[in-house]
């Protein structure tokens, strides 16, 4: 390999390193060079140390403390192992192919030193924190309805009749539809969505509280029950889907707290029981592995009729 071969190869690492990166700081072109220097005087001392070459003075190469950007870098790192090569090849020895693969390695190190550098300054994701907290919690409301049994589609006339004790001891019926949503096939197929919506534990729990259970371990508290052959939702439940209510709040405002975490309030009016008390729900959102989800869920009474006399803050 000739002079003129090193440095054209040189030129092609340089060229292709400068468009795939862009030019960074003083300082941090500084911190590459100095850690990129810091390896090739590694890999010299690990390989290098013992070789001595008769008959050949001794080269030092310069130091350079400013560079003017990241392909220079390169250039100067990868043209100093060149020059060391063309000086001893006119000395008549021709250098050894583990001082080619020196070259490749430490180009390869750059390269990565380059990248990590890229990495570490490009700008951190602007997070729309009123979108999320939007998207979130009405997710949530939609989850909560599914979990429940009120809004799956099912085959109402596939009805099934369970006798189970009640909690006064007494034995009851309820009846049941066998679920056929496309959307969830199997109950694990909901449980997912779940957790699509929820961090782990706010999931458990959301999904413990919905009462889904085996068919032998039915009770009167069994909203949903899982067989070997599909699940089955509570007919009262469905029966009650005309009486869903939404949020009483279309613009969401999420903001962020210490933690980084985003808080959001929103109220709705219950539909079910009392269609004139209206609850607040604070929701604190999080940063999983897994993306945003929601990690608590306060719900309050605050609006309630003069004369009832109820004092808002007894489910805090």
């Amino acid at each position: 390999m000739s002079k003129d071969d090193i440095f054209k190869v040189d030129s092609n690492i340089a060229d292709r390193l400068s468009k795939e990166h862009p030019v960074l700081k003083d300082a941090q072109k500084e911190r590459l060079y100095a850690m990129s220097k810091r390896k090739y005087d590694i890999n010299e001392k690990n390989e290098n140390n013992a070789a001595e070459v008769s008959g050949v003075e001794e080269y030092r190469k310069p130091k350079c403390y400013k560079v003017v950007s990241i392909a220079a870098a390169a250039v100067l790192l990868v043209a100093g192992i060149g020059g060391s090569m063309a000086f001893i090849s006119r000395s008549g020895w021709t250098p050894a192919i583990e001082v080619e693969e020196n070259i490749t390695e430490t180009t390869e190190a750059v390269t990565e030193e380059v990248t990590e550098a890229v990495e570490e300054t490009a700008p951190a994701e602007e997070v729309d924190a009123d979108a999320i907290a939007k998207e979130l919690t009405d997710d949530w409301m939609k989850c909560l309805f599914d979990i429940h049994g009120r809004t799956l589609e099912v085959d109402r006339s596939a009805v099934v009749t369970k006798t189970i004790t009640s909690y006064g001891g007494d034995e009851i019926t309820r009846d049941f539809y066998r679920v056929t949503d496309k959307r969830y096939p199997t109950w694990e197929d909901l449980e997912k969505r779940c957790y699509e919506v929820c961090d782990a534990e706010l999931g458990k729990t959301v999904l413990d509280a919905c009462a889904c259970a085996k068919e032998e371990d039915m009770d009167y508290t069994t909203l949903i029950f899982t067989t070997d052959d599909g699940y089955y939702v509570n007919t009262e439940t469905c029966d009650t889907s005309d009486r869903l209510y939404k949020w009483n709040d279309d613009e969401v405002k999420g903001e962020f707290d210490e933690n980084g975490n985003i808080i959001t309030t929103r109220s709705h009016t219950d539909l079910d029981v009392a269609p004139d008390y209206v609850y607040e729900t604070k929701f604190t959102i999080v940063k999983t592995e897994n993306g945003w989800r929601i990690s608590e869920a306060k719900e309050k009474l605050y609006g309630v009729p003069e004369s009832d006399n109820y004092d808002p803050n007894i489910n805090e």
